[in-house]
């Protein structure tokens, strides 16, 4: 039953109680003529003692206000309760509009950053030097220009994990596309980024990249985990 039909309901109860209560103070003298009868004048003098009754009237009534006053609270709690929830509603829907936003904003300028050509030949450079042990890359002439294709690598990599590490942008919008890519290239250059947290005496060198590394390693263990089966490293 909706809410109208409900209070409709509640409204032709009101009404009933109101005209019972009235009708039932009018019929009481005919009531007691009937029943009793006014044979005598005197006793017809007396006959006007009868809307004495008239207290009933007014105790109806005040009964009748009472039911009135409580079902006029009831709606009123109600509505503010629904007013509430629409509030809340509205809140939420507006929260969610401004996370959609922000995501959507965070994913462009990751995008952007990922995508630039430089970092897509800086790709494609690491990928190259994995296919050769850490020992020699620097014995290749070309090493100069080879470490600034590894640090733009890096730098790029760090910087989505930034986004994605301290809640701007979700793991699942970056890390299900770019897991490959991620996994590899960190394998590849680990061994140069530890010789330069060595040399520098500092953890803090792109650990936001490792970060992400390690959220697709899991990404990936978690897909390939059968559905249904525990994880044995639990």
């Amino acid at each position: 039953m909706s809410v109208n039909e409900r209070n409709t309901q509640i409204d032709i109860i009101l009404v009933l109680a109101f005209v019972v209560v009235v009708v039932l103070w009018l019929a009481t003298p005919f009531l007691v003529e009937h029943f009793v009868g006014t044979q005598e004048f005197a006793r017809q003098g007396q006959f006007g003692d009868i809307f004495g009754s008239i207290n009933a009237l007014f105790s109806g009534l005040a009964f009748f206000g009472v039911v009135a006053a409580f079902s006029l609270q009831r709606r009123a709690m109600h509505a503010q309760n629904v007013e509430m929830v629409e509030t809340k509603k509205i809140q939420q829907q507006t929260v969610d509009a401004l996370v959609h936003t922000m995501y959507a904003s965070s994913f462009s300028k990751v995008y952007d950053v990922l995508d630039d050509d430089a970092v897509i030949i800086a790709r494609h450079v690491v990928e190259g030097l994995g296919a050769i042990p850490y020992e020699r890359w620097k014995e290749d002439a070309k090493w100069a220009d080879n470490e600034k294709h590894v640090k733009t690598l890096l730098r790029a990599y760090n910087i989505a994990g930034i986004f994605v590490r301290h809640g701007f942008l979700p793991t699942k919008y970056l890390v299900p596309d770019w897991e490959p890519s991620l996994r590899s290239t960190w394998k590849t250059l680990a061994p140069y980024v530890q010789e330069q947290r060595t040399l520098r005496g500092s953890v803090n060198h792109w650990p936001n990249y490792e970060w992400l590394a390690k959220e697709a390693e899991a990404y990936v263990a978690s897909v390939a985990q059968p559905s249904g089966q525990p994880d044995a490293a639990r």
